[in-house]
């Protein structure tokens, strides 16, 4: 399956900010939606700012972060840590 390679401005607030959009969505995902988003957060190093992602995924995240910006966390969530999360959804629907 193809990957696609997205650019990211700060990879280690994406990948906080997703454990946090994760742990507050968790219950509201499927089995399988949870499995993908925490074994790609897991995957995703600072080394880098090139996150890859399988095309399926994208939905996933889409629904888990729009999930978490109804939330009350999000509302507490670090201002860096909410443009990550903005930054990206922009990106997965671009």
């Amino acid at each position: 399956m193809i990957q696609l390679e997205l650019k990211v401005k700060d990879v280690y607030a994406l990948k906080e900010s997703l454990k946090v959009a994760h742990e507050v969505t968790y219950s509201d995902l499927s089995f399988f939606q949870n499995e993908a988003i925490r074994s790609f957060t897991k995957n995703i190093t600072s080394d880098s700012p090139i996150v890859l992602i399988y095309p399926n995924l994208k939905e996933d995240l889409i629904i888990c972060l729009n999930i978490f910006k109804t939330s009350r966390t999000w509302h507490w969530l670090k201002e860096d840590f909410k443009n990550a999360v903005n930054d990206f959804i922009y990106i997965l629907k671009n």
